[in-house]
């Protein structure tokens, strides 16, 4: 499965709801840095977590939208809108959502 690919979204989806092994292990394969996902655990950690039709909390919010600007310098190797897609549907199966 190439990174950032639609198989990375579907692949995604298939993360079981609160499985964070299984959401660094995601994150891993799409290149992100060990740092990164440190850093994203602990605003999972910190941030309420999101209701069916509220959004991300604010330091998850803040992640997701950190790596989208990593994506459109470079510094992590997947496109801008496939960047958003791929975090958008890990974070949303990692926390049961639709």
């Amino acid at each position: 499965m190439a990174v950032g690919s639609p198989a990375a979204v579907q692949h995604a989806q298939m993360i079981q709801a609160g499985n964070a092994d299984a959401l660094k292990r995601f994150l891993v394969d799409q290149g992100v840095d060990a740092a990164d996902i440190l850093e994203l655990e602990g605003a999972i950690a910190e941030d309420p977590a999101p209701k069916a039709k509220q959004p991300f909390g604010r330091r998850v919010s803040t992640w997701v939208g950190k790596m989208v600007g990593k994506s459109a310098s470079g510094a992590w190797k997947v496109g801008t809108s496939a960047a958003a897609d791929i975090l958008t549907a890990a974070l949303k199966a990692y926390y049961g959502l639709p």
